[in-house]
């Protein structure tokens, strides 16, 4: 039994080798804050929406970049009309926060009809569960035709509209102390390490532009060289 054993051991590992490629995972993940939709992408996203329901709730990712679990616990009176504030009154590690509204979002929040006491209600007029809000965005995003930039993602969620507003608003220029605020990061410090390197869409924005600007110039100074040369 113990030869056996011995030669299992040994045919294990002289198998034969997967002509199959590495798998990103293999080879390490890239960090999910990196993957962020395009302000055209959101815009399509929020105009797919089904009902005032599910364009108010996408549209409020897009626009403050809240958790799932904290839009799900939303009331009615979380929303200050007059101020137009937010309310988030747990949010991560139990901590409350206001984040300031858009003048659209909050007219699409008063118009909602509302039974309950919870901001987004489902057809019981019971507040949406996490999974449900996961559905709307997943289906909203299939009708726009809009896909999740990391390939290794079949639906669109939640958290990548939290991290295409966080880019957004870091590439518009607004103040990273303000958006730590409104993220409800426990410091400035996890916002810059999260979003102060540049996202995917930025690394190729400028690839493109420096690459054919560097060939651009090599280009020039060969023609200049040949010409000084014609010149001899």
């Amino acid at each position: 039994m113990r030869q056996f054993k011995t030669k299992f051991s040994w045919w294990s590992i002289i198998r034969p080798i997967s002509k199959k490629e590495p798998s990103v995972a293999e080879y390490g993940q890239l960090s999910n804050a990196q993957y962020s939709l395009t302000a055209c992408e959101i815009k399509a996203l929020v105009e797919a929406a089904k009902s005032p329901r599910d364009r108010a709730l996408i549209r409020l990712f897009s626009e403050t970049g809240v958790r799932r679990f904290e839009a799900a616990n939303l009331l009615i009176n979380d929303v200050h009309v007059n101020s137009r504030m937010l309310v988030i009154r747990c949010g991560k590690g139990r901590k409350a926060r206001q984040i300031p509204l858009s003048a659209t979002l909050v007219r699409e929040l008063v118009q909602l009809r509302l039974t309950g006491q919870f901001l987004f209600e489902n057809s019981r007029g019971l507040p949406l569960s996490l999974r449900q809000i996961n559905r709307i965005v997943a289906s909203t995003a299939r009708t726009a035709n809009i896909r999740h930039p990391n390939r290794q993602r079949h639906n669109l969620n939640c958290h990548l509209l939290r991290h295409s507003f966080a880019r957004l608003w870091k590439a518009t220029g607004g103040s990273i102390e303000s958006l730590s605020a409104i993220l409800g990061h426990a410091s400035v410090k996890t916002t810059w390490d999260t979003y102060g390197t540049e996202s995917l869409i930025d690394i190729q924005h400028n690839y493109d532009s420096t690459i054919e600007l560097m060939f651009r110039r090599a280009l020039n100074d060969n023609t200049l060289g040949t010409t000084k040369k014609a010149e001899r």
